[in-house]
């Protein structure tokens, strides 16, 4: 079912809470998620909501930016568990966020959190959270900081260094080692 279907399904019950309540849970799916698509369903949200990327991507050259966005992270999270847990499909053409104010103003991921196993929703809450921790330690860690200060100077002294190397042709490289060998 789509969910524009399911959304209008959802608001002609609207007097009915109870209603509302059963439909929802008719189109929860699978009361258990393989754990490798939680896994990799948090490394996308992790790597989406911790890093900031730049005009160009990483294609461009240019490494993405560590930055924190937990909001996102949160409104990603509840997305992933409504198409993981409910045979509803989002069209995706629309908006997230439009998706995602659809859903959460009719309360529909807080049904689906009290209708999946809490041992259930616990993992796949706790798997992002993991994913996003792992990003950080990676980032900030002391191993993580002195890799990245070494990787940095090497692309610093790379850049520097490169033009000044192609500039110097064969000759005038034997002749400066040469005057250093006299000095």
């Amino acid at each position: 079912m789509k969910l524009d279907e399911f959304l209008k399904l959802y608001d002609e019950k609207e007097n009915d809470p109870f209603e509302q309540h059963n439909l929802i849970r008719e189109h929860i799916n699978d009361a258990y998620v393989n754990y490798e698509v939680k896994g990799n369903v948090a490394k996308a949200i992790a790597d989406t909501c911790n890093y900031e990327r730049h005009e160009g991507g990483e294609s461009g050259g240019e490494k993405p930016r560590f930055h924190i966005d937990s909001v996102a992270r949160y409104m990603l999270t509840k997305i992933a568990m409504f198409d993981l847990y409910t045979d509803i499909q989002r069209d995706s053409n629309n908006n997230i966020l439009n998706d995602f104010n659809a859903l959460n103003k009719r309360d529909i991921f807080g049904v689906i959190e009290e209708t999946v196993d809490p041992r259930e929703m616990h993992e796949f809450i706790r798997v992002i959270d993991m994913a996003c921790e792992d990003a950080i330690a990676n980032e900030y860690e002391p191993h993580a900081f002195i890799r990245n200060q070494v990787e940095r100077f090497a692309d610093i002294l790379g850049a520097t260094l490169t033009p000044l190397l192609e500039s110097l042709d064969a000759e005038k490289i034997e002749s400066l080692i040469s005057k250093l060998n006299n000095s």
